[in-house]
């Protein structure tokens, strides 16, 4: 293995690692800090759902929050994102795309939730990324295309609203 087969390695890990902290990040808070994953400029836009920049993905994931609060008979909500056949390809030493089928469980309620046994939603999903002058990889764009979407009410209406 030559070291820049090395060193592709290496960046491949940091961005897969990345991806897998942000869903991370949104099932352990419902992505109250997720916009730390993005660029300033960053854009997140699955299904109907559009939000530009750091000010707009806070305002959503609180708004989100609190609307789980409000709605959700225990003001709870548990969900698990799962990330499957990802592939990492690098434009450059500072550009990557990754795309993967992101699967999405969600329901109302403390875990353990029961009677749930397929994902709320599964989509097609690629994330144009960007590494800083600080050499961290972050997200600039990620978009969504929901291929299937099952019975949790919040989520399609999020999305297709």
């Amino acid at each position: 293995m030559t070291d820049a087969d090395l060193q592709l390695a290496a960046e491949s890990l940091k961005l897969q690692q990345l991806i897998h902290d942000y869903c991370f990040e949104l099932d352990l808070t419902g992505g109250l800090d997720a916009h730390r994953f993005f660029t300033e400029d960053g854009r997140l836009e699955v299904g109907k759902m559009s939000i530009d920049g750091h000010e707009q993905m806070k305002t959503f994931y609180k708004n989100f929050v609190d609307q789980v609060k409000e709605t959700e008979p225990s003001g709870q909500r548990t969900t698990r994102h799962v990330v499957a056949n990802l592939r990492i390809s690098f434009q450059g030493a500072d550009a990557a795309q990754l795309d993967f089928i992101a699967m999405n469980y969600s329901s109302g309620g403390s875990a353990p939730i029961f009677g749930t046994i397929a994902p709320t939603i599964i989509s097609d999903a690629c994330c144009k990324c960007r590494r800083g002058a600080d050499g961290q990889w972050l997200i600039h764009e990620f978009t969504g295309a929901p291929i299937f979407m099952g019975d949790d009410p919040l989520q399609q209406k999020t999305l297709t609203e």
